[in-house]
């Protein structure tokens, strides 16, 4: 809906909406993150919720976004059904409200494919872990750009809105001009895979020049940080904990900008509050959130991809001391060592090993290539080495 369509409809409900900042003549109406029970999260699927810590700025209170939120200390948690109320260390109280926190799409499919040539195969295995590349070394340099340019154009109806409170405005854009300009201090690493199986744009990438594989992985095992620092983690706001689907549609990569708006909306810090971490300390972790979210989100033209990602954030001096490095063809690259755990960790926020666990790798598909018996040989004897029962599997698909 268009600005002169919202104001076309605002004559009838506009009495729920007060005027918040009478300088302004839009129309954007914010609403408030959706809002659960105990009970209706342990029925509603896998979501990541929370009630903030005092460390964090707080959350809305009230029903509707009227004015500035007061706040609450309390805890952020992943939550599925699978978890019981006893397993959160009494944590959770069954009446007590939690506040959704906007995520992309789950994956439903019970498979993911991560493409990777002879040299990543063989240290996935050997070391057990995934490498999450640091956004700022993607192969594609605008993925990270498209993804803020959505929240942007959002942003311009936000602040020409009469119903947002300048201070939350001012807010919103002290948390882009960061997500923007000081990219380069949030490091952001991204674990990437597809959902398709045999995939000719993937191959493509991946055996031009050498040998291509696909790992099929199980999408329900927890990403881990593997590092020997003990409390390394990722930002208590990041938006999800697992493989989520990358969105290509601009309609849904519209309406995913404008939730995590709503949420940062409501989470602006009241200046009076003194309770709170100082404003630029509350900037720096929606800042973070928005450049994580910002991943998810990629143009049109790659939407054969069919990817999804694990997307982790690194903004504390302990959390860099998981960071490793590696040459790459863009020089030095920072990177975070990535276990996948089989356990049931869905009440843990932040999960974390000094070691990796087992991995458990599904099936190997070996990409089309003129010897592929050779091929399938030499990986059926590399994986019986490691001690690894995954099936291999031959690509269907032709460059011819």
């Amino acid at each position: 809906m268009t600005i002169e369509d919202n104001q076309s409809h605002a004559e009838s409900d506009d009495s729920n909406y007060p005027i918040l900042d009478p300088n302004a003549g839009g129309y954007w109406k914010p609403t408030p993150p959706e809002r659960k029970s105990w009970q209706q999260l342990v029925t509603s699927g896998e979501l990541k919720v929370q009630k903030l810590h005092e460390k964090h700025p707080g959350a809305i209170q009230s029903d509707i976004n009227h004015e500035l939120p007061n706040h609450d200390e309390s805890d952020t948690l992943r939550v599925s059904s699978r978890i019981k109320e006893e397993e959160t260390d009494g944590a959770i109280k069954p009446s007590k409200n939690w506040t959704v926190i906007p995520s992309p799409p789950n994956v439903e499919q019970n498979r993911v494919w991560h493409y990777t040539n002879s040299g990543g195969l063989m240290g996935i295995v050997q070391n057990e872990a995934f490498w999450a590349t640091s956004l700022a070394f993607m192969n594609d340099s605008q993925e990270y750009n498209h993804g803020l340019s959505v929240f942007k154009d959002c942003f311009d109806e936000v602040n020409s809105s009469k119903f947002v409170h300048p201070i939350q405005k001012k807010f919103l854009l002290d948390c882009l001009e960061i997500a923007e300009n000081q990219a380069h201090r949030i490091k952001i690493f991204v674990l990437c895979a597809s959902l398709e199986r045999d995939s000719l744009a993937q191959w493509r990438g991946y055996t031009a020049f050498s040998a291509g594989y696909a790992i099929g992985l199980d999408p329900k095992d927890t990403p881990i940080i593997v590092s020997p620092h003990q409390d390394v983690g990722s930002s208590g706001l990041d938006s999800h904990q697992g493989w989520a689907q990358v969105l290509y549609a601009p309609e849904d990569q519209v309406t995913f900008a404008k939730d995590t708006i709503n949420f940062i909306l409501a989470s602006t810090p009241h200046p009076l509050n003194k309770g709170l971490p100082p404003w630029k300390d509350c900037v720096s972790i929606f800042a973070t959130y928005m450049v994580t979210n910002s991943c998810y989100m990629k143009h049109s033209s790659f939407h054969e991809e069919r990817e999804v990602r694990c997307v982790f954030s690194a903004i504390s001096d302990i959390d860099n001391e998981a960071v490793s490095y590696r040459v790459t063809n863009y020089g030095i690259a920072p990177y975070l060592s990535i276990g996948l755990d089989h356990q049931d960790n869905s009440a843990e926020l932040i999960v974390r090993s000094q070691v990796a666990p087992p991995l458990r790798i599904q099936e190997v598909l070996v990409g089309p290539s003129s010897h592929v018996d050779t091929l399938v040989i030499g990986v059926e004897q590399f994986l019986k080495s490691f001690k690894q029962d995954a099936i291999v599997t031959r690509s269907e698909t032709s460059f011819r």
